[in-house]
Formats: structure tokens, C-alpha cells, sequence
């Protein structure tokens, strides 16, 4: 990941773009196929961590900078996840999900 790389959530997973956009490849390695990635967050204090909200699978963490995904979903009763939020200070990870709730992951 360098600061011109882009990330998109789609109904297919996650693309990245390395180049600003010029080309975009699949960037969904652990992601279960077909996930619908609802929105997506990145920590302000470690640029390389991404965080992927899903329809119906709730979070995932990029694990690295090879497109490797992690679920984060301890504590977390809905796994709608629509919206996220990194806190720039703490790097607490806010998940709004749809008619769960709002979730503080750590």
C-alpha cells in the first residue's frame, strides 16, 4: 500500500488500485466469495490497516499489505456491517451495522 492506492467495496469484494485509479485488481484474498463489502475504513495512525464492513459477514482487517483479510467480528451481534469509522487517536473501530446497532471493535 502506498499513498496512491485506492480501495473500492463492491458487491464482489475488494479492489485495489496501486496507481491512482489507472488499474484496479481483486484484492479479496480471505474474504468469503461473493462478499457484498458495504463500506470501508482506514486507520489514520497505520495507513496499511484497512477494514471492510459486509452484508451479512460482518468486518474483516487487511492482516498485511498482500490483500490478506481477517475477520474482526468479537462482540459483534450484527453482522450488517454498512458503515465503519477508525478513531484517529485510539484506533478504536466504529461499525454502524443496519438495524443492529452501533459497535465499538478493539
Amino acid at each position: 500500500m502506498t499513498s496512491t492506492t485506492l480501495y473500492t467495496g463492491t458487491s464482489g469484494g475488494v479492489f485495489a488500485s496501486p496507481d491512482g485509479a489507472g488499474s484496479w485488481s481483486a484484492a479479496s484474498i480471505g474474504l468469503p466469495p461473493g462478499t457484498d463489502v458495504r463500506g470501508l475504513a482506514i486507520d489514520p495512525m497505520t495507513p496499511p490497516t484497512v477494514i471492510a464492513g459486509t452484508e451479512g459477514g460482518g468486518a474483516f482487517m487487511m492482516l498485511n499489505t498482500a490483500d490478506n483479510w481477517g475477520p474482526l467480528n468479537l462482540g459483534l451481534t450484527n453482522n450488517r456491517v454498512h458503515a465503519l469509522r477508525v478513531d484517529s487517536t485510539t484506533s478504536s473501530i466504529y461499525a454502524g451495522t443496519c438495524g443492529g446497532g452501533m459497535f465499538v471493535l478493539q
